[in-house]
Parts: structure tokens; C-alpha cells; sequence
């Protein structure tokens, strides 16, 4: 297998899924590490379905095989996400992530938890964030759990899978509800439990994904 295999695998895909949204995407994991030379483990996709539609039944139909849904993780919990199918085909898992409202893929990208991972492929080209670019320009990793939720293990992963990158402390924003006595194993800083921190803006189309 090789990243021009992978790609090729994901273009075909993106192909089925523009049937449903011309602006569905891969990202997360993937992107990140074919821009890295690195093979991809899953691939994930992120496209609208409309609230009336069946989706597992949808997807099936353009994808040619069954799909089933992944549960169990908060993370895929939301009030934009509509739910995640996966199917898994050559030992590769490939997961959908639907979502309930229309988006663009730069707000896509814009929107995962790390700099590092603001990186997505439209079958075309890669689309990159400006923090995606600084973060590796500076070698700084920054993190913004609000819109997700915070994830510990998702924390250290990163920063082992940069061993070299430093992390911006400051950047470390948690859900106003989290308190460092109700989660004793986060890191602590003197501001990164502040509720006053502004959101984020909210565009005119909305957006809030998983953490990769």
C-alpha cells in the first residue's frame, strides 16, 4: 500500500459521496499524514445528509456496500453531527461523519481540535488553515477543546506524535462547565479553565466535528 494507493482510494470514494454533497470531504488523520509522508490508518469523511433522509440506506446506495453505525463515543455526540457509519474494506475502516447542516470545507478544516490536524482532501487538493501552516512553520501545537470536549488521551497522542513540536498552554480552552476538581488528571494552567474566554464566531453555516 502507498499514500498514491490511499489517495486514490479516497478520491473514488468522494466521487460516490459528491452524489449526496458536492463538498464532502476527507480529513482529519488522513490528510494530515499523506502531507507527512506517512500511510493513513482510517479514513474519514464529512458530508450534509438531509434531516428527512435514511442514511445508512443513502449511503449504501451510492457506496455499494452496507454501512453500520459507530456508537459508544462522545465524542461523535453533537448538535450538528447527525451520526457516524463505518464500513471496513482491506483492514481499512472507513468512517462517515454526517453532518445536519451544510458546510464549506475550509470550515471543516477550521474546526478540528489541533492546529496540526487543519488539513482536509477534496479528492483534488489538499485544503490547509492558516493555524495549520503556522503550526508547522512555528512547531507549536494548539488545542481548543470547547466545541468537542476534552480528551486526555487525544491530548497526549498528539503531543507524542510530535515529539519535537512544543504546546501553547494558552491555547488549552475547556468547556465552561469543566473544573479542574471535577478532572483531576488535566493539565492546569492559571487560565485555561477561565469560562470568560470569548467563543468562537459563528459563521453563517455551523460546524463542529470530532477530535483527530
Amino acid at each position: 500500500m502507498t499514500i498514491q494507493v490511499q489517495r486514490a482510494q479516497v478520491r473514488s470514494v468522494l466521487r460516490k459521496l459528491a452524489i449526496i454533497d458536492r463538498n464532502a470531504v476527507c480529513g482529519g488523520g488522513a490528510p494530515r499524514n499523506w502531507r507527512e509522508d506517512k500511510l493513513a490508518r482510517d479514513f474519514d469523511f464529512f458530508l450534509h445528509i438531509s434531516a428527512e433522509a435514511d442514511v445508512p440506506k443513502l449511503l449504501a446506495h451510492v457506496l455499494g456496500t452496507d454501512v453500520a453505525p459507530v456508537q459508544g463515543d462522545a465524542s461523535y455526540e453533537g448538535e450538528y453531527i447527525k451520526g457516524v457509519w463505518q464500513y471496513v474494506a482491506n483492514n481499512m475502516e472507513y468512517q462517515f461523519i454526517i453532518l445536519k447542516e451544510l458546510s464549506t470545507p475550509m470550515t471543516i478544516a477550521e474546526h478540528f481540535t489541533c492546529n496540526a490536524s487543519q488539513i482536509i482532501f477534496n479528492g483534488y487538493q489538499y485544503i490547509k488553515t492558516p493555524a495549520y501552516t503556522k503550526c508547522h512553520e512555528d512547531k507549536v501545537l494548539t488545542f481548543d477543546f470547547r466545541m468537542h470536549g476534552y480528551k486526555e488521551d487525544y491530548l497526549i497522542k498528539m503531543m507524542d506524535y510530535y515529539p519535537t513540536y512544543t504546546v501553547d498552554m494558552d491555547s488549552l480552552h475547556f468547556p465552561a462547565n469543566m473544573r479542574p476538581e471535577n478532572e483531576p488528571n488535566t493539565i492546569r494552567t492559571n487560565d485555561i479553565f477561565d469560562s470568560t474566554l470569548p467563543p468562537r464566531p459563528s459563521p453563517a453555516v455551523s460546524h463542529a466535528w470530532v477530535s483527530f
